[in-house]
């Protein structure tokens, strides 16, 4: 019977920061990822309160005769980075949860050799 050699992760050769905020950093931690999406959905939410509310104040109520564009490109840009950022954080989720399922399994097992 073989088996394959485990795969090594070697240290990096500068060695990061001993403190329990940059951990998470550096060692395949879904929390990072977790907080990512959720930046990314407060920001998105933010985005779209702010949107609903200028649409509401803008042609609604008339409370706002002209176009304020600098409101109007913030509020976009909220919305797609939020949105950006929301789904950064579920695509990293998924990554590390596949890179923990096969890391603990070998590559491949030999039952026999003839």
């Amino acid at each position: 019977e073989a088996r394959s050699p485990r795969l090594l992760i070697q240290k990096p050769p500068i060695p990061l920061r001993k403190s329990p905020r940059a951990d998470f950093v550096s060692n395949f931690s879904r929390r990072l990822f977790q907080r990512v999406a959720v930046v990314g959905l407060l920001l998105f939410g933010a985005g779209m309160l702010g949107g609903m509310a200028y649409l509401l104040l803008r042609f609604a109520f008339a409370l706002l005769p002209t176009p304020w564009d600098r409101l109007q490109a913030l509020l976009l840009l909220a919305l797609l980075f939020g949105l950006n950022l929301t789904v950064l954080g579920i695509l990293g989720d998924f990554v590390i949860r596949i890179y923990r399922k096969i890391d603990s399994k070998p590559l491949y097992q030999i039952k026999t050799i003839r």
